[in-house]
């Protein structure tokens, strides 16, 4: 054996014997309803879109359509892949200072946005 594997399984065994049984986290991890629905939402449109693109008349329509397959199984990727990745205890919904848990830099970007480009609606229409 060459010196490294030897050194390897010395560390190997020596991080063995010392795992105690209180050591290990055991938990559950489960899924939210946000994940489930989302990745089920997501697989039955891939399918639906797979469906579509193979009735599809033109080459326009089933090309769109094969993206959103191709789309929607990405995003069923990215919620399973997030899944696993994420630590058994979900994230508190509230900060310690009673504030809630999320990034509100896009919820205010999409009010002003909202705000800005709907504040001129209705004018020079007629009535008053």
């Amino acid at each position: 054996m060459h010196r490294t594997s030897i050194l390897a399984l010395n560390s190997a065994i020596t991080w063995r014997r010392n795992l105690q049984m209180t050591d290990l986290v055991i938990g559950r991890k489960s899924v939210t309803l946000g994940e489930g629905g989302s990745a089920t939402a997501f697989a039955a449109l891939s399918l639906m879109s797979i469906f579509v693109a193979a009735n599809a008349y033109t080459p326009e329509y089933a090309f769109h359509a094969l993206l959103f397959a191709v789309m929607s199984a990405a995003a069923v990727f990215a919620i399973v892949h997030r899944y696993f990745g994420r630590e058994n205890v979900l994230p508190a919904l509230e900060t310690d200072d009673g504030k809630p848990n999320y990034n509100m830099g896009p919820v205010k970007f999409a009010t002003v946005a909202a705000v800005g480009t709907g504040s001129d609606r209705g004018r020079g229409r007629g009535g008053s």
